[in-house]
């Protein structure tokens, strides 16, 4: 499998440079229009409101609560971060989850209203300026997928690859074996 990275021991503005070239304006965009904020610590309210902002713009609950839980919990323990984004009227449109331990930040979810395209790219640019304050040495954005792959990626999973190409400094192959064994 393949993996997108960012090497968070480039420079702000060495990063930007790899960048898509159109990444760059609508991230200027977005740092305009929207209220985006980190949130090392989040009331139960904040995540309540992430929580359900991600029900309402998928149409269902695709986790548990206890999923939910372990990831207010991981904010509270200090091993990851929200990002929230709001309008004018303080009405939450977008926000991304990161986790982090050691020298790796990464990408958990991310759910945006809006099918506005700076509300993604002023996320991301926020986790990898958040990382780098944390001194991370590395942020694992996600999967790499194929329309080659063994197992047939949805749409979904490949605009989110192609989103999160945008982005990468680097991409990581893994190697995996697997062994079947005869029952």
């Amino acid at each position: 499998t393949y993996h997108y990275l960012i090497d968070l021991s480039l420079s702000i503005e060495e990063i930007r440079l790899q960048f898509r070239k159109s990444f760059k304006s609508l991230i200027n965009k977005g740092l305009r229009e929207w209220n985006v904020q980190v949130h090392d610590d989040i009331t139960q309210e904040q995540f309540e409101k992430f929580r359900l902002l991600h029900k309402s713009v998928v149409g269902k609950s695709t986790r548990s609560m206890e999923s939910w839980n372990k990831q207010k919990q991981q904010i509270d323990a200090h091993e990851a971060f929200a990002v929230t984004v709001t309008d004018k009227k303080d009405l939450l449109v977008g926000a991304g989850l990161f986790t982090y331990a050691k020298d790796l930040g990464r990408y958990s979810v991310g759910v945006y209203r809006l099918e506005n395209d700076s509300l993604g790219h002023v996320v991301q640019m926020k986790s990898i300026e958040t990382f780098k304050k944390k001194g991370m040495g590395w942020y694992e954005m996600g999967s790499k997928y194929l329309n080659i792959d063994k197992i047939p990626p949805t749409e979904k999973e490949l605009s989110i690859s192609f989103f999160l190409e945008g982005f990468a400094t680097d991409v990581l192959a893994r190697q995996h074996l697997v062994i079947n064994i005869p029952s």
